[in-house]
């Protein structure tokens, strides 16, 4: 049986079709930014807009992709983990530094131009690499397979949990940290499942990003600026989820993802206290720069769509930045 339609779909879909009716100056697609926080049904969502797109009455070619398959191959992940070994935030996929931006910008740029015929008249396929997260035991490492993406090319989405956050400059960094000015500091806390975690129930109101050194943040924010930078300027478009009340929520969502995963292949997964650690080296992320998206600088504002969702992910409320 095929999943529904969401209403958060057609809520984007129309977005987008409205954006596509808009006076074009060349044959370049729209590219639409997506962020979401992990469990919130991103890869659902984009593909369910992908569907209603290509069902218009003038039918939207649009193609999908994630910052997820911008991922480092495994000997690239392996070395910014070794270079960091005091940094928790790093040793594993998932933060800004553990992703190939200039690959991004490569596959980014082909894309702008994937309508334009060649010297030679012909029009150019792109390829766009795709990520195996269970290779070296669930460690990732970049597939030899990709994906063919070929002209003409309507829509670009691409999506991911941090895709348009803007990094802080060090001053605002610094104050967010310790709003006190006085001397207080974390070392970075161990998230490999040593961590003791008795949390699951009353972390909601805790600030991860407290459980890392400063230090540790300031590479992440810094990484955070290559996407900046390298990225964001092709996106005219943006689409937003959120989860203002409580966005620990995102802990319950994975943990529903998990358990529906392990029900279908035979209890292969990972426990609740790993589920919760995996997510918390995410949630410094969420608490700096989620609010970041709707700062003035970025090339979307004025054409940028939130959805507000609650606990349960339902569409609570729609806004435009």
């Amino acid at each position: 049986m095929s999943t529904p339609i969401y209403p958060a779909a057609r809520i984007c879909a129309d977005f987008v079709s409205r954006a596509l009716e808009a006076p074009q100056n060349d044959r370049r697609p729209l590219f639409i930014g997506f962020q979401g926080p992990q469990g919130s049904g991103k890869t659902t969502l984009t593909n369910q807009i992908k569907t209603l797109l290509g069902a218009l009455p003038t039918p939207a070619h649009a193609i999908v992709f994630s910052i997820d398959d911008l991922y480092l191959p495994y000997s690239g992940l392996v070395h910014i983990a070794q270079t960091h070994p005091e940094n928790a935030l790093l040793q594993g996929r998932g933060l800004p530094g553990t992703h190939d931006p200039i690959l991004g910008a490569e596959i980014l740029e082909r894309l702008s131009y994937i309508n334009e015929k060649q010297a030679d008249q012909n029009l150019v396929p792109v390829s766009l690499p795709v990520f195996d997260k269970s290779a070296y035991r669930g460690f990732g490492d970049r597939s030899n397979e990709t994906v063919s993406v070929h002209p003409p090319v309507d829509v670009v989405i691409l999506e991911g949990w941090c895709f348009g956050f803007q990094p802080l400059s060090f001053e605002e960094l610094e104050m967010r940290y310790n709003p006190s000015g006085t001397e207080e500091g974390s070392k970075d806390t161990s998230l490999d499942g040593s961590h003791i975690v008795d949390e699951l129930s009353t972390s909601r109101s805790r600030s991860y990003f407290k459980s890392h050194s400063l230090k540790s943040l300031a590479d992440i924010n810094r990484n955070l600026q290559n996407y900046a930078d390298l990225w964001y300027r092709y996106f005219t478009h943006f689409i937003q989820q959120v989860v203002p009340e409580n966005l620990y929520a995102v802990f319950d969502w994975r943990l529903q993802q998990e358990h529906a995963m392990k029900l279908n292949n035979g209890g292969c997964g990972m426990t609740d206290e790993e589920v919760h650690n995996f997510v918390a080296r995410y949630m410094p992320g969420y608490e700096l720069f989620q609010d970041t998206i709707e700062r003035q600088e970025n090339p979307w504002i004025g054409r940028g769509l939130k959805i507000v969702l609650d606990k349960q992910r339902t569409v609570i409320k729609t806004g435009q930045f």
